[in-house]
């Protein structure tokens, strides 16, 4: 096999995905348990970190720069496994709005288990330092890319990851 010798920014960039890809590979195997896919958990753990109480459909797919078509499937699914409900908003019957459910909140509950154990493994292996140093390069990457990120959520991003290090 012969080997290719990548350019620094290349090796950045093919180390970012495949982590990305190892990420949403073991979380899609972990969860795959509770019977939700990767795009459902997205949509789940979207709605729980709102700061209201649900989202609309098209808030979701902003959020996760995702179709409303595609956010609509992957609500109608975890809507018919009981774990959102849909409310038309009477002033608009276009705008679905999109909140947990008792059976989805407990569904979370057990998932954050799995999470968090996922979580110490990695904060484990790095050092609070080293942590908070890949969140500041890993910012610095963000806003390299400039306008290819709406701003907004950049800001949401960012605004966590600060209080994140202003907690470790």
């Amino acid at each position: 096999m012969m080997e290719t010798e990548f350019k620094r920014g290349e090796c950045l960039i093919r180390g970012l995905f495949f982590a990305l890809r190892q990420l949403r590979s073991d979380a899609t195997r972990k969860f795959s348990e509770y019977n939700i896919g990767f795009e459902q958990l997205e949509v789940l753990f979207c709605v729980i970190g709102a700061e209201k109480e649900s989202m609309s459909i098209s808030e979701i797919a902003s959020f996760l720069d995702k179709d409303k078509a595609t956010i609509s499937r992957a609500v109608k699914s975890l809507e018919s496994k009981g774990l959102v409900l849909r409310q038309t908003i009477m002033e608009d019957k276009r705008m679905i709005q999109v909140k947990l459910s008792d059976q989805g909140m407990a569904k979370i509950m057990e998932a954050k288990q799995e999470k968090d154990f996922f979580l110490a493994k990695i904060e484990s292996s790095i050092s609070k330092t080293e942590q908070k140093l890949f969140l500041n390069v890993l910012i610095k990457i963000l806003e390299a890319m400039g306008s290819d990120i709406e701003d907004k959520h950049l800001n949401h991003f960012k605004n966590q990851i600060f209080r994140a290090l202003d907690n470790a």
